[in-house]
């Protein structure tokens, strides 16, 4: 790989002073929003038990990530702008590039799962939904996944060599025939394979949702379901629209452009600092989608004001405190969820579900009364037998 920027390698390389602080405010910037938010985001999810649904434990996933992307691959990225130069050895080349693979494909990856979530939960609603422990398997797999993807270079299925333009680490393909099946594989494991799932599953939630479209003005729960599966493609879109640039220049330019590529040093910069944002934007965008974490920042940003009480931001199931009823001086315990799901399956279908849940709100609403009324019997019937033993 060849450019004609300058190689800025164990040299100063004269770049002026204003641009070298204006990317050191870009980056510094960034790694502050990015670690902010996503504590923010992580914060909201963990800290309400009603908001660990399976979706938003693969989105608790994506802000670990882009924590490792603001804590681990932007300072060694800061360090190589400050110095103007490569400033690591061989052994943090092969760290730095490892975590931006972990990244990347991690993140690639979560988006794809999450796009199959939401299509079981949307088009494949009366089968088994996702659960919490299924985001966590998936969660690990992730991880797992990632990381092995990442250590090929390392593994000797590649290199990994410094890029002055992006100054960082990135792995090369043109290490002999291992390189070429490296790169190919990549391309073929980080592109096509996830985004061909992620294009499947949302053009089938579109048709679904488009079909039942009238349903939807009637059924709150669904219409709830169907702004958490837009927000979601609104996340993988910010994604596709920060990786595209990048990704077009490291992973097909340069390896298949050889001598003829140039790249100037400040486009480059700006497709770099576009992948950085994705970081930074996932939080932004739940809080003003989706109302149920809009409530939870204002919570954790403003714990002082009270704030309503918050229903599931899908129509995932979740742990719901009982509601305490009083009925002659006994107390009975009658769980929140049964009378939301029943009234709103009532006023949806115009009878209720004849569910085992809806047995049992029955059983526990009328067993009272009819101990209550033949105590009253029993009552009337005792006055009726004094009365007739004192005229009798």
């Amino acid at each position: 790989m060849s450019t004609n920027s300058t190689p800025c390698i164990n040299s100063t390389c004269g770049t002026p002073s204003e641009w070298i602080a204006t990317k050191i405010g870009i980056i510094v910037f960034i790694i502050i929003t990015a670690v902010l938010g996503n504590l923010l985001a992580s914060i909201a999810i963990l800290n309400e038990r009603r908001m660990r649904t399976a979706t938003n434990i693969l989105l608790l996933n994506l802000a670990l990530l882009d924590f490792l992307t603001a804590l681990g691959r932007l300072p060694l990225y800061l360090i190589n702008i400050v110095a103007d130069r490569y400033y690591y050895g061989v052994v943090w080349c092969n760290i730095h590039s490892t975590i931006s693979g972990i990244c990347f494909i991690g993140s690639i990856y979560t988006l794809m799962f999450i796009s199959y979530f939401r299509y079981r939960i949307i088009c494949r609603s009366t089968t088994t939904r996702p659960k919490r422990r299924h985001a966590i398997y998936v969660s690990i797999f992730v991880w797992l996944w990632s990381t092995f993807v990442a250590l090929w270079p390392i593994l000797g299925w590649s290199a990994n060599e410094f890029n002055p333009v992006e100054m960082a680490c990135i792995p090369t393909w043109s290490v002999g025939i291992s390189g070429l099946i490296n790169g190919i594989l990549e391309v073929v494991i980080d592109f096509l394979l996830p985004f061909s799932i992620i294009i499947f599953c949302y053009i089938r939630i579109y048709i679904y949702l488009k079909k039942k479209r009238p349903a939807l003005k009637s059924s709150r729960s669904k219409r709830q379901s169907a702004l958490v599966t837009r927000t979601m493609g609104i996340v993988i879109l910010a994604f596709v629209l920060c990786y595209a640039p990048w990704s077009v220049i490291v992973f097909i330019v340069i390896p298949f452009g050889q001598e003829n590529v140039y790249i100037p040093t400040g486009f480059y910069f700006i497709t770099t600092v576009l992948v950085f944002i994705n970081s930074s934007i996932n939080p932004v965008i739940y809080g003003f989608q989706i109302p149920q974490f809009r409530q939870q920042y204002r919570r954790i940003i403003c714990p002082c004001k009270k704030s309503n009480m918050i229903t599931p931001s899908e129509g995932e199931p979740s742990s719901i405190k009982p509601r305490t009823c009083s009925h002659s001086g006994q107390k009975t315990q009658i769980p929140e969820e049964s009378f939301s799901f029943n009234r709103r399956t009532a006023s949806e279908s115009g009878h209720y579900r004849k569910s085992k849940r809806s047995y049992v709100m029955q059983n526990q609403i009328t067993a009272r009364p009819m101990e209550l009324k033949r105590s009253d019997e029993a009552y009337y019937s005792d006055a009726d037998n004094s009365a007739a033993k004192t005229y009798g």
